[in-house]
């Protein structure tokens, strides 16, 4: 194998080993001054309620519903594999464009509709929600003021509204 075919397969290599990282654990939607965000990491959800800025993304003009612009969010690993890949794609991307699922086990979600929070425990439920625009769940209020549905839940789930209130500090 010549240099350059090494190079080349050690190019690949990495873009692999990279895109192995799925980081589908998390999904954040939201829309802000006409532009839709999704994000698949909480760290960067809540740098984006800190600072209004997404620190790594990727944008698709004309991309969403309407012809709004999309925002995608990326990990380090993400931003890495896109430069050595332009035609590569995050994970948020990919959950979004419905390529890649959630998580079955220990997902979260936050969808933002409107005034109203809905959050997940489970990817087939955003996808529910995603296809029919409601859902269904235990109501509340969040500290700004807005609704909150925990998706499928009768009462309160702890263990989910503790990771919402935690998604949610800034």
């Amino acid at each position: 194998m010549g240099a350059e075919a090494e190079k080349g397969y050690d190019k690949d290599l990495e873009i692999k080993r990279l895109a192995e990282a799925l980081n589908n654990e998390d999904y954040f939607e939201f829309e802000k001054d006409g532009r839709i965000y999704v994000l698949s990491d909480a760290k960067d959800y809540n740098t984006y309620l800190k600072t209004q800025e997404v620190v790594l993304s990727t944008k698709k003009i004309g991309g969403g519903p309407d012809g709004k612009t999309i925002i995608y969010g990326l990990t380090k690993n993400e931003a890495k594999m896109l430069e050595k890949d332009p035609k590569a794609q995050g994970a948020a991307q990919k959950m979004f464009e419905g390529k890649l699922r959630g998580m079955d086990k220990d997902f979260f979600g936050v969808v933002l509709d409107s005034d109203t929070y809905f959050v997940f425990s489970s990817w087939k439920d955003v996808e529910a929600f995603k296809a029919s625009g409601t859902a269904t769940g235990f109501r509340d209020a969040s500290p700004d003021g807005r609704g909150v549905v925990y998706v499928g839940a009768a009462s309160k789930p702890a263990s989910l509204s503790e990771r919402f209130t935690k998604a949610q500090a800034k």
